[in-house]
């Protein structure tokens, strides 16, 4: 019983204790090194604490690795933006600079990184992970130039043309399409059954693999590559019956 006879509410008490710690926590940020920060923003589901953590991080000369989860968990869009500049200013990795490409919200700041990628000889799996994770149209088209440059392709195949002859392979010989794998027995994804029909591809995949391959002729198609069996089939589908063509809308 509490003082005076009345019932202690848990429930209360606990959450009075809990502000307590977040309080004396956000007082001490200043004094905590940057991986106790990292481990606060990595653990924290409270999204003041986060903020704060994730700006005394960012002043505090964080390495590039420690300002990749200022961007992840940190809910504040300022905070985050000024992570991603701090990232794209710092001498980026390749990987790194992919990683600015696919997550930042900022145009200009995915442009500059791209720019800087594309000088620094991307590997064609950098370049692959480019256009699978980056939903910007003009640097999908520069990825897959890139990509195409790197496999020695100087005329782009007709991607529209290839989904469509894909497309009607696939509804032709139903069971032939399996997207979990590039190929298997008689059955394929798209990217498997693009090195099938087209000779262009076809020859990339002996000179280095299957999904550089895929990628180098059907770059809009790349994020395609990893959806099941029944949106792939569905999006074939579709094409085969006039529906856009994705990249050219």
């Amino acid at each position: 019983m509490a003082p005076g006879g009345a019932r202690l509410n848990a429930g209360s008490f606990l959450s009075k204790i809990q502000t307590v710690e977040l309080k004396n926590t956000l007082m001490n940020l200043s004094t905590k090194s940057n991986q106790e920060l990292v481990d606060i923003l990595g653990g924290s589901e409270d999204e003041i604490l986060l903020n704060k953590a994730g700006e005394a991080l960012a002043a505090n000369n964080p390495t590039n690795d420690q300002l990749s989860y200022v961007m992840e968990y940190c809910p504040d869009a300022g905070i985050k933006n000024k992570a991603w500049e701090a990232l794209a200013a710092n001498n980026p990795t390749n990987d790194q600079l992919r990683y600015i490409i696919v997550y930042c919200p900022d145009a200009g700041i995915k442009n500059k990184a791209w720019e800087a990628l594309a000088a620094n000889n991307p590997t064609n799996d950098q370049l692959f992970n480019t256009l699978r994770y980056c939903t910007d149209k003009s640097i999908i088209a520069k990825a897959g130039a890139k990509l195409r440059e790197n496999v020695g392709i100087s005329v782009p195949v007709d991607e529209s043309s290839l989904i469509k002859q894909i497309a009607h392979e696939v509804l032709s010989r139903p069971g032939s399409l399996k997207m979990d794998q590039w190929h298997c027995g008689t059955a394929h994804c798209i990217g498997g059954h693009a090195c099938l029909v087209n000779p262009i591809a076809a020859d990339i995949e002996k000179r280095f693999n299957t999904q550089t391959a895929a990628a180098a002729v059907l770059p809009n198609h790349v994020s395609l590559f990893f959806e099941d069996d029944d949106k792939a089939l569905s999006y074939l589908t579709a094409i085969n019956n006039g529906a856009p063509i994705l990249g050219t809308n």
